[in-house]
């Protein structure tokens, strides 16, 4: 065998196992004949030699390490199924622990917390702060959360008659908030030979102390009680004032004397002491049907005269002048009469001096129609 093949040999097989060309068999020899070897038996140590031990120790393993392996173990024999499970476990706990707080708390804030400690009152200045709080129902002491709120309002609004508004508000964690609006005189209403004074909101405020407002007639009122809110039995009426005030607040007519709505579809106003009566008709457009009136008052007049204008139609206003009642100086006298004595009677030593009872006849002015077109102004759209 060459070099070469060699080489390819031994890349092949291992070294050891390679012999020489000499050893090896011839093709036409027998076969050798292969001797079994019998193994090597070891020889057993004496008796009196110790047993060498069949476990060897072990080297010591830290707490730190069998729990790292436990974690391990169980991380690996651990299926997803019952991750799952343990979590759902979690959530249910998590769920009653909230319950449980919840529950604390509402029986806490029921029964020790937002106790009222303090009341205050504010935009009072009628009323003291004492008889607002009394008339409201609230203690010191009180639960923020039991109290109702909207029952004290109204219990202030209907025991003070000069209260328009009232609010209370629980301020946390233990106050409670008054705020209130006191009425003031706007205008006056005179029904049935009674004159009382009614507040911006409506509500009757006081009887008799009516100086330098406005008296309204013919609003036909359920009731002139002081305290009560003031509602007229006719259908339509309960606006009519405030349209009107406010109209005219806006038209620059501040001297109203009188506002007639006996019929709500041909309503008066007294302006300026009463020199000028203006006659609106219905309450519709009464803003512009007032900036017209105040317009010609300021423009037209005379500070003298005394006139009518008509506003049923703002964009042709009539006007005539008013008729004045007659001289009524002839009637205005008095007279003595002699006493009547009776026959039986002893005569008197004085003579009584009695002055008869007049009435002043009530005039109403009358107008001819139709109105005439002198006197007449029209204004532009």
């Amino acid at each position: 065998m060459s070099n070469k093949q060699k080489k390819q040999v031994s890349d092949k097989v291992p070294k050891g196992m390679l012999k020489s060309t000499k050893e090896l068999p011839v093709k036409n020899e027998a076969r050798r004949p292969v001797i079994n070897k019998k193994p090597i038996r070891k020889q057993a140590p004496p008796n009196n030699a110790p047993n060498p031990p069949r476990n060897p120790p072990r080297k010591p393993v830290n707490t730190q390490t069998k729990k790292a392996v436990a974690r391990a173990m169980n991380a690996r024999t651990a299926t997803k199924k019952r991750r799952k499970f343990r979590g759902g476990n979690y959530i249910l706990y998590y769920i009653m622990a909230a319950i449980i707080v919840v529950i604390v708390m509402i029986v806490l804030a029921n029964t020790v917390l937002f106790r009222c400690g303090d009341i205050e009152v504010r935009g009072n200045a009628r009323y003291s702060a004492a008889e607002i709080i009394a008339r409201s129902g609230l203690k010191t002491g009180d639960n923020l959360l039991h109290v109702n709120v909207a029952e004290a309002a109204d219990n202030v609004i209907n025991s003070l008659a000069y209260i328009d508004k009232a609010e209370v508000k629980p301020s946390f964690p233990t106050k409670f908030i008054i705020t209130v609006s006191e009425a003031e005189r706007w205008y006056a209403l005179s029904q049935g030979g009674v004159t009382v004074a009614v507040s911006r909101m409506g509500r009757i405020i006081e009887q008799g102390n009516t100086d330098g407002l406005t008296v309204v007639k013919g609003f036909d009122a359920e009731s002139v009680e002081t305290g009560k809110w003031l509602k007229s039995k006719t259908e339509g009426k309960d606006e009519i004032p405030q349209i009107v005030f406010d109209a005219a607040e806006k038209a620059g007519l501040e001297e109203l004397d009188e506002i007639d709505m006996t019929d709500r579809f041909a309503v008066k106003l007294s302006v300026d002491g009463g020199r000028v009566v203006l006659e609106l008709g219905p309450a519709t457009d009464v803003e512009g049907k007032l900036r017209v009136a105040a317009a010609i008052i300021e423009k037209e007049l005379g500070a003298e005269e005394s006139v009518t204008l008509l506003l049923t139609n703002p964009e042709k206003v009539a006007v005539r002048n008013k008729p004045k009642p007659p001289s009524m100086s002839s009637s205005s006298t008095t007279t003595t009469v002699p006493p009547i004595v009776p026959e039986t009677s002893e005569p008197s030593e004085t003579e009584e001096t009695y002055e008869p009872s007049y009435e002043e006849p009530s005039y109403e002015p009358t107008y001819e129609e139709p109105w005439t077109d002198e006197g007449t102004w029209e204004t532009e759209e």
